[in-house]
């Protein structure tokens, strides 16, 4: 450990240094070179992330054509998926006819056991009834827009706040 004798010396050569105008000088010359080097650091890494997000503009372009093909293809495949189902459910209902007029309920091979099942369901025919009587179920969630719009018309809510984001434009 150093002795107060020491300590005391070493304060007067630090507070020295402090006052030596010509050590500020190159002390605050030193700041402004490293600095100077670093926005040039961050400059060329600004030109390295422009060059990226250009790259990403033309992925996403070429993403957004494949995605609008594919939206096409996926359209006509959803139409093939509508038709099988509603052939499907024109063939049931056919099947269940004929059983019904055959007085069928069963029929049963090694491959296949065909039956007719039965279920329950409720047809509302009130909707206005059903609501008066609070049968009815309600998703209730915060109106963003409204809220937005009475922030910005300087009203205080408690409850919300602006939130505000910023970005960078590459062109």
């Amino acid at each position: 450990m150093s002795t107060l004798y020491e300590l005391t010396e070493e304060l007067r050569q630090i507070q020295e240094m402090a006052e030596d105008e010509e050590l500020i000088k190159q002390f605050n010359e030193s700041i402004t070179l490293t600095k100077e080097l670093k926005l040039e650091e961050i400059e060329e890494k600004a030109y390295g992330y422009a060059k990226v997000c250009k790259n990403l503009d033309y992925n996403v372009a070429q993403l957004e054509g494949q995605a609008e093909f594919l939206k096409k293809e996926l359209d006509r495949i959803n139409g093939k998926i509508k038709h099988s189902q509603k052939s499907k459910k024109k063939m049931l209902a056919a099947l269940l006819e004929a059983m019904d007029l055959a007085e069928v309920s069963k029929f049963k091979n090694n491959e296949f056991t065909i039956y007719q099942g039965k279920s329950v369901t409720v047809e509302v025919l009130d909707k206005k009834k059903a609501l008066e009587q609070n049968l009815a179920t309600t998703e209730i969630k915060p109106d963003k827009d409204k809220i937005k719009r009475m922030l910005k018309n300087g009203e205080e809510l408690d409850f919300a706040i602006l939130k505000e984001s910023k970005f960078l434009v590459i062109k």
